[in-house]
């Protein structure tokens, strides 16, 4: 359970800054069990902010979620999962702890996936799963406003804490950060959208030695949209992949794929890449990519060669962990259909300062652009500060400043500075 307190300056995220005093409180449950090869897991949570200006914004979420892995036979495991949420569930966001309040989301999803061992090397997993999503705006703004964190993985916004010090409550078992990646990578301007999507894979792997493994795969995925100012669409892909295990921690992986979009606009990709990731000791891992990408659109002047690849930085050390990333990737979007450029950056430190209490720093970077069309580029500076205290066993306490400036290219940049107190407590029952 955790309670929180939060003052900004500009809750909406517009030109005209409003200043703000938000009060809010989630209480998450899970259940898990084990039993044999089979695992079964349900989850849920309930939360609710209220406004003191904006009154009118005040609004209480919840969500539900259910996953199990049975083992069929000793080949064959199966795995189900659905969910749905009615609002975003902000405990589980990372560093940003607040979206745009004048923006309503609800969310559903179900998977399914069967993996096979076809002999003692050889395997082959088979997956469908469905989303669907209801976004409701009450003013114009733009979707990739929401909080950038959901596209970075969560050890690299900010560092895990030291032992005896939690930050606040685990993550939620909802499907908050995939609906906001989606909507943020989009870069939506609407006040309605009714999107649901399915999507069908296949891969398979084989193992020639200990040291070499290669993998084949494919997926297709249909959409559908309304208001019909998005175009329903298609979306298919590949993906070829050769792993060798050059030593005991260090690891070369080359990979082709191919991805097109049919959204009105037909769009392909084809990219290339060699990644390397080598492990020092048990406390440090490196990580290098390079490659390239070929985005081929419905004429020569559309199409175009880009860079793509990155390297990374963590280490967890005694008292002190960070991680320090750059990347740049190229997205192919599942509601406009567009594809899209972006360099990201981000980092993070996290300092134990005696047995309970936790300092923290992180930042990140976000310019992603659209070769096609302007309109849907944009650039997201996020940084911030968290101070972490252990009180007891189950109890911590903490206070966290964040700072986020949006430039959607198109229109003037807008920013918001915020502060917020938490309160958590956290009970694991047997």
């Amino acid at each position: 359970m955790t309670l929180r307190e939060t003052v900004t300056d500009n809750v909406l995220l517009t030109a005209d800054s409003a200043r703000e005093a938000i009060t809010g409180g989630t209480l998450s449950l899970s259940y898990g069990r084990l039993k044999g090869g089979s695992l079964f897991s349900a989850g849920g949570w309930v939360g609710g902010q209220q406004f003191y200006r904006f009154s009118s914004y005040s609004q209480a979420q919840f969500g539900l979620s259910t996953s199990a892995q049975l083992a069929l036979a000793p080949r064959a495991r199966l795995r189900l999962g659905a969910g749905y949420t009615n609002g975003l569930n902000v405990e589980s966001l990372r560093a940003s702890r607040l979206g745009l309040p004048q923006i309503t989301v609800q969310s559903g999803s179900a998977s399914m996936g069967l993996n096979y061992m076809l002999g003692p090397a050889t395997s082959a997993d088979l997956g469908l799963d469905a989303t669907g999503i209801a976004y409701r705006a009450k003013l114009l703004v733009d979707s990739s406003q929401l909080p950038g964190d959901a596209l970075v993985p969560a050890d690299s916004v900010a560092a895990a804490p030291p032992p005896g010090i939690n930050m606040g409550p685990p993550a939620a078992a909802d499907e908050t950060l995939q609906v906001l990646g989606i909507l943020t990578a989009e870069g939506l301007q609407t006040l309605r959208l009714d999107f649901a999507t399915w999507r069908a894979s296949l891969g398979l792997a084989h193992d020639f030695s200990p040291r070499t493994r290669v993998s084949v795969g494919g997926d297709y995925r249909r959409t559908y949209q309304k208001p019909r100012d998005f175009s329903e669409g298609e979306q298919a892909g590949g993906q070829v992949a050769l792993r060798e295990a050059l030593d005991g921690s260090a690891k070369l992986s080359l990979a082709y794929g191919y991805q097109e979009n049919r959204f009105g606009i037909r769009l392909r990709t084809h990219s290339f890449t060699a990644q390397v990731d080598k492990e020092i000791g048990k406390k440090v891992r490196l990580d290098a990519s390079l490659g390239s990408s070929y985005l081929q659109g419905p004429d020569r002047a559309s199409s175009s060669w880009t860079a793509i690849g990155g390297a990374g930085l963590s280490a967890r050390l005694k008292r002190t962990s960070f991680a320090i990333r750059y990347a740049r990737t190229r997205y192919q979007g599942l509601i406009v259909g567009r594809s899209q450029v972006a360099d990201v950056a981000y980092a993070n430190v996290t300092h134990a300062v005696g047995r309970r209490v936790s300092l923290a720093g992180y930042g990140s970077y976000r310019d992603a652009r659209d070769p096609l069309d302007p309109g849907f580029s944009f650039r997201t500076v996020l940084a911030g500060a968290s101070l972490g205290v252990g009180i007891k066993q189950r109890t911590s306490a903490g206070l966290n400043y964040s700072y986020l400036r949006f430039d959607p290219r198109s229109s003037p940049a807008v920013h918001r500075s915020m502060l917020s107190m938490f309160l958590s407590y956290v009970r694991q029952m047997k």
